[in-house]
């Protein structure tokens, strides 16, 4: 950043987890939530975009924005809302938001780690759920073999699991926070004599 440069962007929160099936029986709904969230944990994925709205990469710059708020040498735009007007007009920063809120998630959707945790999350579902499904298969088989009537009970469980295995691939991300980041060299006081 050159001196007394500015530098806008935001800060996207997103929780990611697994998407619990349509459909399901208030009974069901529990126990299937734990099993999702067994092969996909929910969590906090977060990042940042510029005001042109590109993903931030540079690893400096990451530094500088995942450091914590430090109110003695930072400052808070809700606090001064004098600056805020300096650095951007309320109608350019309601657009600006809005574009960022459009495509934030398909940035979230696209990130390198986003795509890693849900293909490793699918993997590990996929090799639990198909043991599931087939030692219910041979359930079926053994019990039809013995002249047992088969349990209805079996058919749902393979339903269920086959429900699950179709739900891990697209999580719900829910945008929990953003937040408007400036990074300036100069101090508050010197934005054109505010």
């Amino acid at each position: 950043m050159p001196l007394g440069g500015l530098w806008l962007g935001f800060k996207l929160c997103y929780i990611v987890e697994a998407r619990l099936p349509t459909g399901l029986l208030p009974e069901e709904q529990q126990s299937l939530r734990a099993r999702l969230d067994t092969y996909l944990a929910p969590w906090l994925q977060t990042f940042f975009v510029d005001a042109e709205l590109q993903v931030v990469t540079d690893p400096v710059r990451l530094q500088m924005l995942d450091r914590p708020y430090d109110e003695h040498t930072d400052t808070s735009l809700v606090r001064r809302p004098q600056l805020f007007d300096h650095l951007m007009g309320r109608t350019q920063f309601e657009v600006l938001c809005r574009q960022v809120r459009e495509h934030s998630e398909d940035w979230l959707r696209n990130n390198e780690s986003y795509r890693r945790a849900v293909d490793e999350a699918v993997e590990r579902g996929r090799l639990d759920i198909q043991r599931r499904i087939t030692r219910l298969n041979q359930r079926k088989t053994s019990r039809s073999k013995r002249g047992e009537p088969i349990d209805s009970g079996l058919d749902r469980e393979i339903a269920l699991n086959t429900v699950l295995l179709d739900a891990l691939p697209n999580p719900e991300v829910r945008l929990d926070a953003i937040g408007l980041v400036a990074l300036s060299r100069l101090a508050p006081e010197q934005f054109g004599g505010v």
